[in-house]
């Protein structure tokens, strides 16, 4: 569940855990992705650091590469998916 919800929040240029606790509590959206369950700021930093800080780049590219083939979002290009990727800090 929370990958989900990290990978829609990136999405949005929402990083801070503070800000995805918050809207995992007011935004539908994020309410749908985590199935009515609201983990706490430290819980999402924990899993960010503990299970996808190393991986979470390459996941990210790929799965952003499969919306923009499916025609679900749109990107100027894969260089400039792969730059903005990288230059993400998630520590």
């Amino acid at each position: 569940m929370l990958l989900k919800v990290v990978f829609y929040a990136c999405m949005n240029n929402t990083c801070s855990c503070r800000r995805i606790a918050s809207a995992m509590e007011r935004g539908i959206h994020y309410m749908w992705l985590s199935g009515g369950q609201y983990p706490s700021f430290s819980t999402i930093n924990r899993f960010r650091s503990e299970h996808i800080k190393e991986c979470v780049n390459h996941l990210f590219v790929q799965v952003v590469e499969v919306l923009v083939e499916i025609g679900q979002v749109r990107a100027c290009s894969r260089k400039s998916v792969k730059d903005f990727v990288f230059l993400r800090s998630w520590n």
